[in-house]
């Protein structure tokens, strides 16, 4: 569900009238996404990433048998690559909604600022000239 929302803020930040706070939620919803996938899944999947498969021991009453099984072993591994990478594309797309954001506060302002300038000069009899 967690992954259906992120895509969901992202779909509605990409339309034109999006306004700057689909863009900080999507760059809030990705970083923490971004940090657990790679500070803490992918080193608990690459703890866990054993090469060894074994039977019997403590509770069964019967000796440990342990065998080599690569199966298992690059199974693990590839998990814990994998949600590195997620984590990494994550933290690249928290990176460009932050970028996205301060585009649109910046033509925000320069908007601002351009249709005061406008207005001064309209008051001051229309000329560029007079208002300086």
């Amino acid at each position: 569900m967690w992954e259906v929302a992120i895509g969901t803020v992202a779909l509605r930040a990409t339309s034109p009238r999006a306004s700057p706070a689909l863009y900080l939620l999507l760059a809030a919803m990705t970083a923490t996404t971004a940090v657990v996938d790679i500070f803490v899944w992918a080193p608990i999947f690459a703890y866990f990433a054993d090469f060894r498969t074994c039977e019997g021991g403590w509770f069964s009453r019967a000796p440990r048998a342990c065998r080599v099984d690569y199966t298992k072993g690059l199974g693990r591994l590839f998990v814990s690559a994998q949600s590195l990478s997620t984590g990494v594309f994550y933290l690249y797309t928290a990176i460009t909604a932050l970028g996205a954001l301060v585009a649109v506060r910046d033509d925000q302002i320069i908007k601002r600022d351009a249709a005061a300038l406008s207005q001064t000069i309209n008051r001051e009899g229309g000329s560029f000239e007079k208002v300086r």
